[in-house]
């Protein structure tokens, strides 16, 4: 865009190489603007923005670090939304018991909850497994889990646990029908057990066709693809803001940036929405994905516009 200039800075998902590169980016290369991916850095980052007055979007549904914040805004389904996503899927399939395994993470301790938070009171929830986030070796675990019963087995753990987690399964000859994040689309991530997550359900920021075909063609099949569209939104929406006002800056392009209405975004229209705990998010359209003989298929998509 003519109108912005876009420097990024890894952070290697370390908390305290973002506040390094953050404070480089506010101080050395002066920017307006921080948009940022990943749970640590959201902690990390956000009470610093704060205090130095800088714009602070993440692409995160975790709230309690933009908590009574002026300048925190979270470019991401609220994890509310994501939990109702999940029973919008479980109901029309007339499974009511959830079981979970998953990693000890932000991205996935804030899903989960969601799914709690979101759950009828004839419906239940039970975390089986809470994993840390190295953990590859599920072979003794697997065995603590296989005589429970439950509906559907939700797992939200990140690539290494995935793995190892759903080999172990195959090993033990288990069957499950199997609900989790984008993970469970990555076909590097499951090689050698595709059986075994056939049928799967999958919850992501949906993509839109073009986009999709567009960013594969470039960079191959990731699951950054799911958190890209996101940027790609953010970037357009920072652009339109400031060709209407070059000069806003701080606190008034905070503001500015949270538009009313609805606004067309490269995989639908989305909202900006203020949580329970009043924390502003963006709403955007949620693709529910099924695993059908190796393929990824979008089976549904569901809205929050009000």
């Amino acid at each position: 865009k003519d109108n912005i200039e876009v420097l990024w800075e890894d952070s290697a998902y370390d908390s305290k190489q973002a506040v390094s590169v953050f404070n480089k980016l506010v101080t050395i290369n002066k920017v307006d603007v921080i948009y940022s991916f990943g749970g640590p850095m959201l902690s990390a980052l956000a009470p610093l923005a704060e205090s130095k007055e800088i714009p602070f979007i993440a692409t995160e549904s975790e709230t309690k670090d933009c908590e009574h914040k002026k300048y925190c805004s979270l470019f991401r389904n609220s994890a509310e939304e994501w939990g109702k996503a999940v029973w919008h899927t479980l109901r029309k399939e007339n499974k009511k018991n959830i079981a979970i395994v998953k990693n000890e993470n932000q991205f996935m301790n804030t899903f989960v909850q969601g799914i709690i938070d979101t759950k009828n009171s004839d419906e239940t929830v039970e975390i089986l497994i809470n994993a840390l986030p190295d953990m590859a070796d599920f072979k003794t675990e697997v065995l603590k889990i296989k005589d429970r019963k439950f509906d559907v087995l939700g797992v939200f753990l990140l690539p290494t646990s995935h793995k190892g987690f759903l080999s172990a399964v195959k090993m033990h000859k288990l069957k499950y029908d199997f609900l989790g994040v984008e993970q469970f689309l990555v076909k590097d991530n499951n090689i050698g057990i595709e059986d075994v997550v056939n049928s799967a359900f999958v919850h992501t920021p949906a993509t839109g066709i073009n986009f999709k075909k567009t960013f594969t063609s470039r960079f191959g099949f990731s699951a950054g693809m799911y958190y890209a569209v996101a940027g790609y939104d953010f970037v357009n929406l920072l652009h339109d803001t400031i060709s209407k006002d070059p000069n806003l800056r701080k606190l008034d392009l905070v503001k500015a940036l949270q538009f009313t209405g609805t606004r067309e975004g490269i995989a639908g229209k989305y909202q900006v929405k203020k949580t329970k705990n009043n924390v502003p998010y963006y709403s955007f359209p949620i693709s529910v994905h099924q695993i059908k003989n190796g393929v990824d298929e979008v089976v549904d998509e569901i809205s929050f516009l009000e």
